[in-house]
């Protein structure tokens, strides 16, 4: 690693040899950020040597989005968005973009796949998710020094109509909560109306974050379907007060307390799956 001055402050130029013998480089504000992008390559090159001595001018855009999701987004990003990307990648780019090479790709092109995206009847909100990802990989080819600007940057985003979210009334509130009151997701419905917690934080909430003293939640993992996470969807800690209703609730379940770890959870003590209450007929 070396650092180079330039106009707008001093940058690390780091180099990574691929299997060609060619060296691929990138300069980063930060030592950090260089030493990733290194491990990354690295790592890539490790499990997948082709993607890497491949020639640039023959890449399509289909094999570097792939070489994309490997380097920024597996094992860094949730299931569920490496999901969701994969699930984008095989139902439009495969389609829209099979056999294109990524330095072919023009504005026009993006323009003409924003429209193939309404004609297969997405939502504005949909289109503009997919449009987003093309923006992401495009930009990320820009970084890398495979295109000099990227097609997609002047592409604007579809228009979303307002949307006016209709609320549950008191009234609303008080029949959701009566028809449900014997059933095992009354709790977790109490402390949603009570929090707006999410639903992933909900079922991931745990006892030791819990705080009946000082009458507080604190807010930092999620349950997903991999499991009990670390953290929530924005990565950020957070604390929301504990009322006298949801204290009440909380000193109920704890009398009879089936999880040293989960506050919800089944017969057996295990956390409720994520699709348990919401996906059932």
């Amino acid at each position: 690693m070396e650092l180079v001055k330039l106009k707008n402050g001093i940058r690390y130029k780091v180099k990574v040899y691929l299997q060609n013998g060619k060296a691929k480089t990138k300069t980063c504000r930060t030592k950090t950020e260089a030493n990733q992008w290194k491990q990354d390559l690295e790592s890539l090159k490790r499990r997948s040597p082709e993607s890497l001595s491949r020639s640039k001018s023959v890449q399509t855009f289909i094999s570097f989005f792939q070489e994309w999701m490997d380097l920024k987004i597996r094992q860094k990003r949730s299931e569920k968005t490496q999901s969701q990307y994969d699930s984008f990648g095989k139902k439009h780019f495969e389609k829209f973009f099979k056999g294109m090479r990524l330095q072919t790709i023009s504005e026009n092109d993006i323009e003409r796949f924003v429209s193939y995206l309404v004609g297969l009847g997405l939502r504005p909100k949909s289109a503009n998710n997919v449009l987003s990802l093309v923006k992401q990989v495009f930009k990320y080819a820009v970084e890398e020094d495979i295109l000099p600007k990227s097609p997609a940057r002047r592409i604007s985003f579809l228009k979303v109509p307002q949307i006016n979210f209709a609320y549950l009334q008191t009234e609303e509130i008080k029949t959701l909560l009566d028809q449900n009151k014997f059933e095992p997701i009354y709790p977790i419905l109490v402390t949603a109306l009570n929090t707006g917690m999410r639903k992933g934080e909900i079922l991931g909430l745990c006892w030791d974050c819990i705080n009946l003293d000082s009458n507080q939640i604190l807010v930092k993992r999620s349950l997903s379907r991999t499991g009990l996470n670390e953290h929530n969807k924005t990565k950020k800690i957070y604390h929301i007060p504990i009322n006298a209703p949801l204290r009440r609730l909380f000193l109920e379940l704890l009398s009879k307390q089936k999880s040293q770890t989960y506050v919800f959870c089944n017969e057996k003590g295990l956390p409720h799956k994520t699709d348990h209450f919401c996906d059932r007929e």
